[in-house]
């Protein structure tokens, strides 16, 4: 939109003879009902029109502006007045409310500008024919167009400014209501910003700076916010929640933590695993995947204690002889004690792995074979990478 926020000295409004706003001012209650007369004919506008508020608006704007550009001519004028400013400007806030753009209400702006010029260009032509004066004319109208688009487009950005942080100020309610629990805080700020609760739902922890484009993905499936220094998204789980994470992955291929799909009143549960997942440059990472290493990842100490307890037996051999033997371990443990299948995970012969189990039960004993143990055990060996 071209901003001009103060047509004044260098719009050529007393190069305009006063005899001319002798002429036109009678006409203007005609000029107005011909401009609301073609702005209703548009197809934008008719349906709008109907509504009274609407009406009452555009012939308050209509009738201000015919007014003043009647009063500038022949004079030094600057432009529109403060209270004719903030008309307009609330025009566009008007439109930034209602969530559309700004072309509508310019387009009625254009067919205003159309008329006053054609019809004043009339009169002035009869008063100076001379190309001076219609330059001079052009000037005058196409400026004060201008700044009426001008104040309506500040009102406009300012409104979504403001709309923006307020909707970004109850996504962040509602995000710490949902994930606190607080059933009656979430159905107040879900209707707040239009999000209709789910009975389920599946949390998303994603890079900060993806928090954008993960709203345009979900649309009405979620809402993502900024917490903590993550994005977090919360998405309807459902039959369709594998197709929005595709869509997800998509548009950010890498850094998804997707947490499981739980009752909504349990969020937090989703958020709390989808974050104890590993920090990646690749993904997505799926929490129902991983949640044994999760467990210990949510009790670190509790994981080394077992660790450091589990893997003691370990702990007096060589480094070379300890990794080999920790490896060969976490396989037999994988695999339940196939011989065949550690030798082909392992690309080492059957027999090797009959030697490594028995330097295995040397050193562990009874333990691999208790229950309880060998639980211990796959815990202290899980791959968390």
């Amino acid at each position: 939109y071209l901003l001009v926020t103060n047509p004044s000295s260098s719009v050529p409004w007393n190069r305009l003879p006063r005899e001319l706003a002798r002429a036109v001012a009678p006409q203007l209650g005609r000029l107005q009902g011909e401009i609301l007369r073609l702005i209703d004919a548009e197809p934008v506008w008719a349906e709008r029109m109907d509504s009274g508020t609407v009406r009452h608006d555009l012939s308050r704007a209509t009738s201000s502006v015919l007014t003043r550009f009647v009063q500038l001519i022949g004079t030094s004028g600057t432009g529109l007045t403060p209270a004719e400013q903030e008309l307009f400007r609330e025009l566009g806030a008007g439109e930034a409310r209602e969530a559309r753009g700004l072309e509508d209400l310019l387009s009625a702006y254009r067919i205003g500008t159309r008329v006053l010029y054609t019809e004043v260009a009339r009169a002035l032509a009869e008063l100076d024919p001379s190309p001076a004066a219609q330059v001079a004319l052009g000037e005058a109208v196409f400026a004060l167009s201008d700044a009426l688009q001008s104040e309506s487009a500040e009102g406009y950005a300012l409104e979504v400014s403001t709309h923006a942080g307020e909707r970004e100020r109850r996504l962040r309610r509602l995000a710490d209501a949902l994930f606190a629990g607080q059933e009656d805080g979430v159905q107040t700020f879900a209707h707040q910003v239009g999000w209709t609760v789910p009975a389920a739902v599946a949390v998303v922890v994603l890079p900060l700076e993806r928090v954008a484009e993960t709203r345009a993905v979900l649309g009405q499936r979620g809402f993502a916010v900024e917490r903590a220094g993550l994005g977090v998204a919360v998405v309807e789980a459902g039959a369709d929640l594998a197709g929005t994470v595709r869509r997800l992955v998509r548009a950010i291929p890498s850094g998804l933590r997707i947490g499981p799909d739980v009752p909504v009143g349990e969020a937090r549960r989703s958020l709390v695993c989808a974050r104890l997942l590993p920090e990646i440059d690749d993904g997505p990472l799926w929490a129902v995947d991983r949640l044994p290493a999760l467990l210990t990842r949510g009790a670190p100490e509790v994981a080394a204690t077992i660790g450091e307890r589990a893997l003691a037996p370990l702990a007096r051999l060589r480094p070379t002889q300890r990794d080999r033997l920790t490896a060969t371990l976490a396989c037999w443990l994988r695999h339940w004690g196939q011989r065949q299948a550690v030798a082909a995970e392992l690309s080492i012969h059957p027999q090797t792995v009959a030697y490594r189990v028995n330097q295995l039960r040397e050193l562990f004993g009874d333990a691999l074979d208790d229950p309880h143990r060998r639980l211990e055990l796959q815990l202290a060996l899980l791959d968390d990478r």
